[in-house]
């Protein structure tokens, strides 16, 4: 799931008190993961759902000079 779909569901759901279980059925996770993803979108912002690897290569990336 794209973080700019759970950034966009959250931000409405906070924005216009939604209903929690419908955000959950749509993220395909727990009301748990959508209180957890409310209140990183309360202290952070956008930033709390950008991916923490994003943009980093693996550290077992085989080069691509040597294949």
């Amino acid at each position: 799931m794209s973080e700019e779909k759970k950034y966009e569901i959250i931000k409405k759901l906070v924005d216009t008190t939604g209903n929690k279980r419908r955000a959950s059925v749509e993220l395909m996770c727990s009301v748990r993961n959508i209180n957890r993803m409310i209140a990183g979108y309360k202290t952070e912002g956008k930033e709390y759902f950008i991916h923490g690897n994003r943009d980093r290569q693996p550290v077992h990336t085989i080069p691509t000079e040597n294949v």
